[in-house]
């Protein structure tokens, strides 16, 4: 094998595990992010749901309208990781 067909196949696998170094790491990055955005959210109904034992009399209306946003029941818009994809081109 000549010396450029080797440089040729050497870049070709860096290029091919840096592909695959961001794919798993975008995979954690998401992940991470899933949990966190869980844990926020549960986080914030045990606030408003502890707010409103306090202060049942005045129910929802007692919230500010930021608080009543978060407090209802609204469809997450948020796009999952598996829809963004990885960064290897697929064919």
């Amino acid at each position: 094998m000549d010396r450029e067909a080797a440089r040729l196949y050497l870049q070709c696998f860096v290029h091919d595990r840096y592909q695959r170094l961001n794919d798993n790491l975008l995979g954690a990055f998401c992940s991470l992010v899933r949990r966190c955005v869980e844990e926020v959210d549960a986080a914030t109904k045990e606030a408003i749901y502890r707010f409103e034992a306090l202060r049942p009399e005045q129910g929802r209306r007692s919230l500010h309208p930021g608080g009543q946003a978060c407090a209802a029941e609204r469809p997450d818009h948020r796009r999952p990781c598996s829809e963004i994809g990885s960064t290897r081109a697929t064919t």
